[in-house]
């Protein structure tokens, strides 16, 4: 991640519990949380190397992550497996990421991932 130039994230409605994302299998499968704590680590990376953001809203506008009440239930599930800090630390790279301007879209098929990541 250190190396990239530029984080596009792709954010939808069950992104706080998402499966495309997920990372770091374990016995049980891969972690839910793991959505989350990748985009705290590009918040981080934003803050730190000035790793710019592409945020593309998926069937969500921006202000779900600024208030992030839509993901109430996944977060509280979260918090019973995790601290308050690490809870906090997602929180905000949700509210961050919800305040960058980026596209969205209703409807995405092939063409419009590629013409999206071309231009």
């Amino acid at each position: 991640m250190e190396d990239s130039v530029a984080f596009v994230v792709v954010l939808s409605p069950e992104y706080a519990r998402s499966h495309w994302c997920r990372g770091g299998l374990t016995s049980l499968g891969p972690p839910l949380h793991w959505c989350l704590e990748e985009l705290a680590k590009f918040c981080d990376l934003r803050s730190s190397l000035g790793r710019p953001i592409l945020p593309i809203f998926y069937k969500v506008d921006p202000w779900h992550f600024r208030k992030q009440s839509p993901f109430e239930k996944n977060i509280k599930e979260h918090a019973k497996r995790f601290g308050e800090e690490e809870i906090q630390r997602w929180r905000g790279a949700m509210n961050v990421v919800g305040h960058i301007s980026g596209p969205f879209y209703s409807y995405m098929n092939k063409g419009s991932i590629i013409f999206i990541l071309h231009h």
